[in-house]
């Protein structure tokens, strides 16, 4: 888990920027598609993640045109997707261009709004969504992602309103559902989350996520067995994903088996999880668990230990829902 309970338990980073520039730009985006600045070497780079390698070029031809608005695109992306603030702020500058060359494009303000994310800086990528949302309001990539930024801001209601609707508008996208029921599980509608979560599973019975999302629900509606079994479900169906092993280790604290769960945290670290990790998605779980003074000192010890997200958790004062 790379990007907390914001990122990857629902939603992937990595398709919402593109799918966030066809949802503003729809079929214009085609007739402007960026990697037409570029070889097709550099393309398959950018296409396979290899990313410091296509900024090679990148980085060549935009000292020899400094205003292409498709090497602007590129060179954002590629920085966007290599996770750390610097490359962020990067691409923060790059749509910042973007924006004085096409203001007001939605295509844009949607990659704007996700450097910003990048950066905590959760009201501007706010304004950046509600701004691309004003050309685009049936976009339910943009409503998911604001609905991330509403939620990082201890903005629960309008974070669920935002869910609620890009779930509805695209009932099949697990992404949407999940970030739904972890909206719902935070502000404290545990029944709904279940109502969720079950929905979900019906659905796609070899959805990983959505067991260890259920297993949290069930563990904090007193059903320890039926928590063990979706962790373990979990589990099962995605043995590696570091997601599935946490919340699978959590439901074992939960439930008494503190041995049996130290085990599990242990080999994530063994895995590469560091310490910082740990105690900051650990802190997550709790307040999906409306365990506001556990998740508090998780984050200070994430806190202490580098973890630079979550000074952010603590200054949102989450409390516990209803």
């Amino acid at each position: 888990m790379k990007l907390d309970f914001l990122r990857p338990r629902a939603a992937t980073w990595q398709w919402l920027w593109l799918a966030g520039l066809v949802a503003v730009a729809g079929p214009t985006l085609a007739q402007r598609n960026p990697l037409k600045a570029v070889s097709a070497a550099t393309r398959q780079m950018v296409q396979k993640g290899d990313y410091p390698a296509a900024l090679v070029e990148i980085d060549q031809r935009l000292r020899q045109d400094s205003l292409n608005t498709g090497l602007l695109v590129l060179h954002a992306e590629c920085h966007l997707y290599q996770f750390t603030d610097a490359h962020a702020a990067t691409a923060l500058a790059d749509l910042n261009k973007l924006l004085r060359l096409r203001p007001n494009t939605g295509e844009y303000l949607a990659g704007r709004s996700y450097a910003y994310f990048r950066l905590r800086r959760y009201p501007e990528s706010v304004a950046d969504l509600s701004a691309a949302l004003h050309q685009t309001p049936a976009a339910p990539v943009l409503l998911c992602q604001r609905g991330l930024s509403y939620l990082a801001l201890n903005r629960t209601p309008e974070a669920l309103t935002d869910f609620s609707q890009a779930n509805s508008l695209d009932p099949d996208n697990r992404d949407y559902a999940l970030m739904l029921a972890i909206g719902q599980m935070v502000s404290g509608s545990y029944p709904a989350a279940l109502k969720t979560c079950n929905a979900r599973a019906g659905k796609h019975k070899s959805d990983a996520l959505v067991y260890a999302n259920r297993a949290l629900v069930r563990q904090r509606l007193n059903d320890p067995a039926g928590a063990r079994q979706d962790a373990n479900e979990a589990l099962r169906l995605a043995p590696t994903d570091s997601t599935a092993s946490l919340t699978s280790a959590f439901v074992l604290e939960q439930g008494g088996e503190t041995s049996a769960a130290q085990r599990l945290y242990d080999e994530l670290q063994t895995k590469g999880m560091s310490k910082a990790s740990f105690y900051f998605e650990r802190g997550d779980l709790h307040l999906q668990m409306g365990q506001i003074p556990q998740a508090e000192a998780d984050w200070r010890e994430a806190a202490r230990l580098g973890n630079l997200d979550a000074p952010t958790r603590l200054a949102a004062a989450f409390k516990a829902g209803r």
